[in-house]
């Protein structure tokens, strides 16, 4: 089984490259889900980040809002931090007994969608690993109109991890997002193609 890392950076167009592998029949373990659902009421992250950044990062029915923990996070570089090193080693372990799930399956490629892929370490586990580019200020744009946060924010969030130029260069495969939905999808079926071989 080939495991391909899937990585990029915030609002670079990840999710939509991992939709389009889905719709190839290419199963992907989302990173960013998997910690979601660790973080519910109940998972195994749900006390420790609760106990660490307060209840006022809470909804009325006690789950967490993501968005302002990323607030609080952002804000402070040592509490991101701190956040990356008591979520990563968590979610790396449930995302490494859904790929051997995958492996008892047969399924020759899955895909593994991890944001902080590099920056996590989580590339030594990958046989090939996958960057979706864009522009910076692609990026910005993007990132403001999804989570409705001003400029200064968004570049602030995007900061906050290598610099895709930086991860492009160690990636198998790049794929430029900046341009049509229908170029990445032909990009994306490509890089198919090949795995494929």
């Amino acid at each position: 089984m080939r495991i391909v890392g899937l990585t990029g950076g915030i609002a670079s167009g990840k999710s939509t490259v991992a939709k389009m592998f889905e719709d190839q029949h290419i199963d992907v373990i989302d990173a960013d889900f998997v910690y979601k659902e660790l973080s519910k009421v109940g998972g195994l992250l749900y006390n420790d980040i609760v106990s660490r950044f307060g209840s006022d990062i809470l909804l009325p029915n006690k789950e967490i809002h993501f968005a302002l923990l990323g607030k609080k996070a952002f804000a402070d570089p040592a509490l991101l931090k701190e956040l990356g090193e008591m979520t990563h080693p968590v979610v790396r372990k449930a995302v490494i007994r859904k790929i051997e799930e995958y492996r008892q399956l047969g399924k020759p490629i899955v895909i593994v969608s991890v944001p902080l892929l590099y920056e996590s370490g989580f590339d030594s586990f990958c046989d090939v690993v996958i960057v979706v580019y864009s522009t910076l200020s692609t990026q910005v744009s993007r990132l403001m109109n999804r989570d409705f946060i001003n400029r200064s924010f968004a570049l602030q969030k995007i900061g906050s991890q290598w610099p895709l130029k930086k991860k492009s260069k160690l990636a198998d495969f790049v794929i430029d997002n900046s341009y049509t939905i229908e170029q990445t999808r032909v990009q994306t079926n490509q890089i198919i193609n090949q795995l494929r071989g």
